[in-house]
């Protein structure tokens, strides 16, 4: 079979046996792959690369000089999962699938020949000769650096939105998506949920005789205190300008609920705030319930409002669960 000229795609010192896996692809089809905008390579079962296309020069920046001949265990662009693991030898994609002859496709990252990494989707398919024995492997890899930053930043402006930029929790409307969720489970599989909202209390006398700062800076301990207080399950968002929604799956019964509250309350009464020289005494009041069956959104918070309330009018400083 005629060779293509020079070494765009092979070396005419190859051994013979890679030769003959070269035979099995037509020196037309490896011009096409060759043209290929997508990062495109083959190996032989000893991982040697044999094929290395412009396109993989493109994304890779190594060029094919670099790698033809060589073993792809030893070269630099060895394919990263997204922690950080090295795909080579029992985790490499491309020696699975001549392992097996299972196509295999994966997002990972490659690293560049600059050091940084690339993030990539790449395809696994065996190379067979005329009596099904797997001589070789192909991978395809196509970059998605764009669509990946893409995604990055809609992940960034989708936390933006739901993220309280003072407190850097969740705010009123990440609260209720997580509330439409928690009543979803509760209406499918029953799973049953508290909610408590926590109000800092005389808010609005610490703003006017401290300041907006002292305000924030109150407002910021009580949510680093019942952050660290809370379970890595539960919920917590800002309802409002001093109020707090708490979320908390299988709550059990009252006691247990208010014995969670009651810890986090007291937790809030014995720190204190600094401000401008001044100390200054943060509490907080609690209004809990154990969510029911026929909640909707309006009876759970009539429900809130009523016992916070209760709370605030017996001295503030306290928790009321019903």
């Amino acid at each position: 079979m005629p060779r293509p000229p020079g070494k765009t795609l092979i070396d005419s010192s190859m051994p013979s046996c890679n030769c003959r896996i070269m035979d099995l692809l037509q020196s037309s089809y490896l011009n096409v792959l060759d043209g290929v905008a997508d990062g495109i390579y083959l190996a032989d079962v000893n991982r040697t690369v044999l094929f290395w296309n412009k396109g993989a020069e493109r994304i890779t920046g190594f060029s094919r000089d670099e790698v033809v001949g060589k073993s792809c265990a030893d070269n630099v662009f060895n394919h990263f999962d997204d922690e950080g693991l090295c795909l080579h030898e029992e985790h490499c994609p491309l020696v699975l699938t001549m392992a097996d002859g299972r196509e295999r496709v994966a997002e990972v990252f490659l690293r560049h020949k600059d050091s940084r990494q690339v993030p990539v989707q790449i395809k696994t398919v065996a190379v067979t000769d005329e009596l099904g024995n797997i001589v070789g492997g192909i991978e395809t890899f196509t970059d998605r650096t764009e669509v990946h930053e893409a995604l990055k930043k809609v992940d960034m402006l989708t936390e933006q939105s739901l993220i309280d930029p003072l407190t850097n929790v969740g705010n009123r409307q990440f609260a209720d998506l997580e509330l439409g969720s928690r009543f979803d489970e509760l209406d499918r599989y029953g799973w049953a949920f508290a909610a408590a909202m926590c109000s800092v209390d005389d808010y609005s006398r610490l703003v006017e005789e401290f300041g907006p700062e002292a305000g924030g800076k109150a407002l910021q301990l009580v949510v680093d205190i019942l952050k660290d207080a809370v379970r890595a399950f539960d919920f917590i968002a800002r309802w409002s300008e001093s109020e707090f929604l708490l979320l908390f799956p299988n709550p059990h019964d009252n006691e247990t609920l208010t014995s969670i509250l009651e810890r986090q309350r007291t937790l809030v009464e014995a720190s204190t705030l600094e401000v401008g020289g001044h100390s200054i005494d943060v509490t907080v009041s609690f209004g809990a319930t154990i969510v029911l069956m026929e909640d909707i959104a309006e009876s759970l918070f009539e429900r809130l409002d009523k016992l916070l309330l209760q709370s605030r009018e017996e001295g503030r400083n306290r928790v009321t669960v019903g």
